[in-house]
């Protein structure tokens, strides 16, 4: 069982399929998206990545591994008494070994008063910068790409969570 498909998930269900190719695998993944480049994310946004060359395994990748895989799913409960996962689909897992990897949360600047200030947080995923893409794009509809690029970094800085 892995919790979370970010590249230490990821590398966890690859490396256990390479070990054995009979072992049952099970990732859950609270984001609607295979594996992506988040690194890439602000290159996306600015217009300098395409939306495919983000991604970094596809939905049939997880398949062709046979590894089963839960999209918009997370654990909403683990017993590691008795070794079971329960998620916020009513789904429950029984497993032999877990790895928990979530990922972290940013950690807000130093500066006083910075943690007051709610209306400037960091995208969490592709989603939120999809947003923000399209969001952009309203803002600067006839003047092109390059009249959008200073709305797409302050977007950028300061993410999509009470943008919307």
């Amino acid at each position: 069982m892995v919790l979370g498909n970010g590249i230490a998930g990821q590398t966890c269900a690859e490396d256990l399929r390479k070990a054995d190719p009979d072992a049952s695998i099970v990732m859950i993944a609270a984001e609607r998206h295979p594996l992506y480049n988040r690194v890439a994310l602000p290159r996306y946004l600015r217009g300098q990545v395409r939306r495919e060359k983000v991604f970094m395994r596809t939905a049939e990748d997880y398949a062709r591994q046979n590894i089963e895989i839960h999209f918009e799913t997370w654990a909403t409960d683990v017993d590691l008494t008795d070794k079971i996962v329960l998620t916020n689909r009513g789904q429950e897992f029984k497993y032999d070994a877990i790895l928990i990897a979530t990922g972290g949360r940013p950690k807000p600047p130093p500066w006083p008063g910075s943690s007051d200030v709610s209306a400037c947080l960091p995208p969490e995923g592709k989603g939120d910068v999809d947003h923000a893409r399209a969001m952009v794009s309203s803002l600067c509809p006839r003047r092109g790409r390059r009249s959008a690029l200073p709305a797409a970094r302050r977007v950028a800085r300061c993410g999509v969570h009470h943008v919307r």
